[in-house]
């Protein structure tokens, strides 16, 4: 039983597929030209390195965010195009629970967090249970970089893409509480994101309806704002 997963939440798109023996393959790219030129290619050229085809899956799913507002839209609108036209069912994943699940601590809350612009983030809190399942100790928000670090009252370890933009100021206000993994470990991966959607899969444990799927933003985009101001 084969899934196909998307992951194009930030500048760096990757694909992957995984299966009962694991991971199959895995392909990161990581440019500034615009997804929509990379996501077809990229997983066409996936899937002819390990002699996959659409007919060979059983899934496909997609990073929903929070994340670039245009990348989303463009990797949930492929993903929902290969769902439709395979027949396959469509499993949406946190963005942020992809990355809180690549950290396999037990003795630290574990922060994913994303350069939201605009001087704001997105991020969550995670802790590992006994069993190495993720909590959620903390939703999904989007706000200051100083307000995310109140949130934060023990060792904690962080990483997404806004380790790179925010790093320096997260560690001088938490000092020995922030912990930053390698940065190989720190974006979203899409061999995360189809491992989580394969359990997903197996559980039932998903929307069955595709239109269902849509990103997660936690906030407007900016033409949405544009919008808003002008009606008032």
């Amino acid at each position: 039983m084969n899934i196909l997963a998307i992951e194009a939440s930030t500048e760096t798109g990757s694909f992957a597929v995984f299966g009962n023996k694991g991971l199959l393959g895995e392909l990161t790219i990581n440019c500034e030209t615009t997804h929509s030129e990379k996501l077809l290619p990229g997983i066409k050229s996936l899937m002819d390195s390990i002699n996959i085809t659409f007919d060979d899956l059983k899934a496909v799913a997609v990073s929903v965010g929070p994340g670039s507002f245009t990348a989303l839209r463009i990797a949930i609108s492929t993903a929902k195009g290969i769902a439709f036209s395979s027949k396959l069912p469509l499993i949406g994943v946190s963005t942020l629970l992809a990355l809180a699940e690549r950290v396999m601590d037990l003795n630290s809350v574990i922060c994913p967090f994303l350069d939201a612009r605009k001087k704001e983030v997105y991020f969550a809190l995670y802790k590992r249970s006994a069993d190495l399942g993720l909590l959620k100790v903390k939703d999904e928000a989007v706000t200051t970089v100083e307000e995310m670090c109140e949130k934060i009252k023990s060792r904690t370890i962080f990483l997404g893409n806004g380790v790179e933009v925010y790093g320096e100021k997260v560690k001088s206000i938490l000092k020995k509480k922030a912990i930053f993994v390698p940065k190989a470990l720190r974006l979203p991966a899409a061999s995360t994101v189809a491992e989580i959607g394969y359990k997903m899969l197996i559980n039932g444990d998903y929307q069955k309806d595709l239109s269902s799927i849509r990103p997660i933003y936690l906030r407007s985009s900016d033409a949405e704002m544009g919008l808003a101001k002008k009606g008032h």
